[in-house]
């Protein structure tokens, strides 16, 4: 908590620490699909004076770096000639500067930058390729990986 206070400006801070153990701190956090949309941290602490009361809260931005699920949208086997949707689920915050990037292989595919990736008539050579997503924003990278089962069409 003294990380976070020292944020605040040390005359802010001191105003926090001066109030000791009778601060509380109550977190209401909103989980998404996309994140935290919200995450607020708020001092419940009044201060009487004769008929006002003064009270504090502080907005606590939370940020974290992005964690990666890449699954196969298809629940149907993958055959030689067919195609397949893989599809990159990043969670993190801030979502709005995640920067994703695809291998195959571990070779960097440079033009696809979406979170998901087709494959188009896959062949026999792709059966145990490896697909690994990448996302990265201001906090830190995260990735994921699969091997793609393509199956013979004359099975």
């Amino acid at each position: 908590m003294r990380g976070i206070l020292s944020r605040l400006g040390e005359q802010r801070a001191a105003k926090f620490r001066q109030r000791g153990l009778r601060t509380i701190i109550a977190w209401d956090l909103f989980a998404t699909l996309g994140g935290f949309r919200e995450d607020i941290a708020t001092d419940n602490i009044d201060k009487k004076y004769d008929r006002l009361s003064e009270s504090d809260s502080l907005k606590l931005v939370l940020q974290y770096a992005p964690r990666v699920n890449l699954t196969l949208a298809s629940k149907q086997p993958l055959r030689e000639g067919g195609s397949a949707l893989l599809a990159c689920i990043v969670v993190a915050k801030p979502i709005d500067d995640i920067r994703i990037s695809w291998y195959k292989n571990g070779n960097q595919l440079l033009s696809y930058t979406a979170d998901t990736f087709f494959l188009e008539s896959l062949k026999m050579e792709d059966h145990r390729t490896k697909y690994t997503c990448q996302a990265s924003n201001a906090i830190g990278t995260s990735y994921a990986s699969l091997s793609i089962d393509v199956s013979c069409e004359y099975l």
